[in-house]
């Protein structure tokens, strides 16, 4: 007969298979010597309790290991940090699925329980006969005689989840606001580069265009770099240049300089999504972009007039030099590329300063000795929780101020401290980073640095970003984390462990503790909030 034969109804079997019934039961040595259970167990609580200890040193070699050591391991050669990785991490899995195994096997109520087969639709009895046996199930299971066992598992698996967050460091740098403005924000023009061809590379002058004409063009100090890096700067610097009857353009009186005789030069990489655009329409001074049909006029500072982009193609200020070639006055002052950036170009058109063109610089030096600041606010600063909770119970008061030291460099209506900090008895507070008039843009960092014992404290540099008219305070995110982080992971092995990372030695240096001050702080002008964070 075939397989494929169908069998008549009245072929049918109509009784159902006889049940064969159930084997000899043979007891389990757990089960005939409790003893022996009890090595189990334990055994099975050693493996869990391993999980933690290997993923902390899962996260000791991610951070601590050379990445550029090898080990050859049976003729063949590895990373010594990514064979440890996998090792750290493996074992671990090993570990709780050999636990649970084991868990399964010798700790569980050992019945064997023969039923019949039935329909894959589940009745409501049959769903309320299931809540019943997962009921039975948790109590077999021997939770309820041994219930470290499951915080042991659950901790196990639970510990796991530290690895694989530390792991997605290496997707790239962390999207700080200062990673942003050191990459995505920043491009490789700088004041007094020239403007090139991209197809013949020679630099352009403005009598070389004709009224309606468009170069694609890009900074002549791209050649400086090769490989890799070249392709990353020449992405983000490209920019076209065109040329129109400046009776027919619309230019602000913030730009009036940003072009020279109706020469102007703006971004080639579209707002939208970064497509390369350079289909130009003379007659109305429009600029297409070739993937989503964002249209932009050149001929009104960039702004868009048709399409999904959403906001101005941004503008480099440019400028022609002592032998007549256009140069750029300085880097673009938005951001270039796609718009997930909110401000709008259009909004931040402030005249570039004279320095700019000439690349000169600024040096404006302030110096403050006396006056107070409240305590409170120097601890909430540090976050200095312990001090901060006992100038709440006694009252806020006046914190002698040693000195204040504003140490800063301007050029092209940015501000950069060489050195800034203020100075007082209990905390030095060092401030490096940025300000820039042109754009109303903040991006300060304060390292708090406590001179003096804490049990508790979290300190951690703070960041002021955004601009004049809103500033936003933050707190970094990396220092803290590690301190929470290693508090998490030592609370796993001791309660009262967890507060060995929040202990504060204090960081008072011979030169303000003995009242040198001022004087101690200006030599170190050249190390700055550096030498302050190392300490």
């Amino acid at each position: 007969m075939s397989h494929d034969t169908l069998i008549p109804a009245s072929q049918a079997p109509t009784a159902a298979i006889p049940d064969p019934g159930l084997g000899e039961h043979v007891e389990r040595f757990t089960d005939a010597d409790p003893a022996a259970g009890n090595r189990v167990y334990r055994s099975i609580l050693f493996k869990f309790a391993l999980v933690p200890v290997l993923a902390i040193a899962f996260v000791v070699v991610y951070f601590a290991m050379d990445k550029t050591a090898w080990v050859e391991v049976l003729g063949t050669r590895f990373l010594l940090q990514h064979l440890l990785l996998g090792v750290t991490l493996g074992l671990a899995i090993l570990l709780i699925g050999i636990g649970a195994v084991e868990w399964a096997r010798y700790i569980m109520n050992d019945e064997e329980v023969a039923e019949e087969r039935h329909t894959l639709a589940t009745s409501p009895a049959d769903r309320e006969v299931l809540s019943k046996k997962f009921a039975a199930g948790v109590a077999d299971s021997g939770v309820k005689r041994r219930p470290l066992l499951l915080s042991a598992a659950l901790g196990g698996v639970g510990i796991l989840a530290v690895p694989v967050v530390v792991s997605l460091a290496d997707l790239g740098p962390w999207p700080t606001d200062a990673t942003r403005k050191k990459t995505l924000e920043k491009t490789i023009w700088a004041p007094g580069v020239r403007l090139v061809n991209d197809i013949n590379k020679l630099p352009i002058k403005p009598g070389d265009l004709e009224v309606g004409q468009l170069v694609n063009a890009e900074p002549a100090t791209l050649f400086d770099l090769a490989g890799a890096d070249q392709q990353v700067a020449r992405a983000k610097a490209a920019i076209i240049v065109v040329k129109m009857d400046p009776d027919t353009i619309k230019i602000p009186d913030s730009r009036k300089d940003w072009q020279v005789g109706g020469v102007l030069s703006y971004s080639k990489i579209c707002t939208h999504v970064g497509c390369p655009i350079s289909l130009w329409e003379q007659t109305t001074h429009h600029l297409l972009c070739p993937c989503h049909q964002s249209t932009f006029d050149l001929g009104n500072s960039g702004v868009v007039v048709f399409g999904p982009a959403a906001r101005s193609l941004p503008q480099l200020p440019i400028a022609v030099d002592s032998e007549g070639y256009l140069v750029a006055r300085s880097d673009f002052t938005v951001p270039v590329g796609p718009s997930y950036f909110e401000r709008d170009s259009t909004e931040d058109c402030a005249p570039l300063s004279a320095d700019t063109v000439s690349g000169t610089a600024v040096v404006e030096r302030t110096e403050l000795r006396g006056g107070t600041v409240s305590h409170l606010a120097i601890e909430a600063a540090g976050i200095d929780l312990a001090e901060a909770l006992g100038v709440l119970m006694k009252g806020d008061d006046a914190l002698p101020v040693n000195c204040a030291v504003a140490d800063l460099v301007a050029e092209g209506g940015v501000f950069r401290p060489r050195v800034m900090v203020l100075d007082t008895s209990d905390t030095a507070v060092w401030v490096d980073g940025s300000l820039s008039l042109a754009t109303e843009a903040l991006d300060l960092r304060a390292v708090v640095s406590p001179k003096d014992f804490s049990p508790l404290a979290l300190r951690t540099p703070l960041r002021l970003s955004g601009s004049f008219a809103q500033p936003k305070l933050s707190l970094e995110k990396g220092p803290m984390g590690l301190k929470l982080g290693a508090a998490f992971l030592l609370a796993l092995v001791n309660p009262l462990a967890a507060l060995l990372p929040l202990v504060d030695a204090g960081s008072a240096g011979d030169a303000e503790r003995d009242g040198a001050g001022c004087q101690a702080l200006n030599q170190r002008r050249a190390a700055g909030p550096a030498k302050a964070a190392s300490r």
